[in-house]
């Protein structure tokens, strides 16, 4: 009889959930979100100038790194040392950042995150995954499917079961579908002090105020880290279309 899966992060996820065609973009995306959610990366809106040289305020996020986690995985080391101690980035700096340290993005799949799968035991190699691997990935799955399919009555009639699966999922919770998202950013209208409890492993639990759960919207990168683009926009296509992993093969 098998144990109970493994907690995953949702770079984690992406990766086993198709080691072949899964992207190292929507890996670091999701790393960044991952470690805003946990608190390693701080998360600011602030109205700032729109340049040096344009007097204009403009509201921006702004995203600075803390010492208040200590990162076991190379995969979160790598996104966190993006950040110069003690200095904040914006969207754009970020992806001039990221843009300069990996040029491949596929560079961050094979080089980070599969070394972590590896030492953990959810990969035997590149594209064979254990079965450690398997049912940590399916665990997710369904819960994120659970959530997705009964979020309108669980809403209405059972907010306490809802609670528990999120708490359940956490941080993965960014791969849920947009539909979902918006329903969830609807609760926090009603309950602007709810507390969670990130569930990131069997000796740490990390409690955040529900507002934590709504960045995956606001920390949206899309095919954005190439191209120089503007600021957020929605999730874009990655691996799975729409909402990241949110839909199935």
């Amino acid at each position: 009889m098998r144990s109970s899966p493994a907690v995953l992060t949702p770079q984690a996820y992406v990766y086993l959930r198709h080691p072949m065609l899964s992207s190292g973009e929507t890996m670091l995306q999701y790393t960044v979100q991952h470690l805003c959610m946990i608190g390693a990366i701080h998360i600011a809106r602030r109205r700032v100038l729109a340049h040096p040289r344009d007097p204009r305020l403009v509201s921006r996020i702004l995203l600075s790194r803390t010492t208040s986690q200590q990162l076991v995985l190379r995969a979160e080391r790598y996104v966190q040392e993006l950040f110069p101690l003690g200095k904040e980035l914006s969207i754009g700096q970020l992806r001039g950042a990221i843009k300069k340290a990996l040029p491949d993005l596929e560079v961050f799949k094979y080089e980070h995150v599969m070394p972590d799968l590896i030492d953990t035991g959810m990969l035997h190699s590149r594209f064979w995954r254990t079965d450690m691997g398997v049912d940590a990935m399916q665990h997710v799955r369904d819960v994120r499917r659970s959530i997705e399919r009964n979020i309108d009555d669980h809403l209405k009639n059972d907010r306490d079961t809802l609670i528990a699966n999120l708490n359940e999922l956490g941080s993965n919770v960014v791969l849920l579908d947009q539909d979902t998202r918006n329903k969830l950013r609807g609760m926090l209208k009603e309950f602007p002090d709810l507390i969670l409890t990130m569930n990131l492993g069997s000796t740490l639990a990390n409690p955040v105020t529900f507002d934590a759960y709504t960045a995956f919207d606001t920390l949206s990168f899309g095919d954005s880290f190439s191209d120089g683009g503007g600021d957020f926009g929605g999730f874009g296509d990655g691996d799975f279309g729409g909402g990241g992993a949110g839909g199935d093969w």
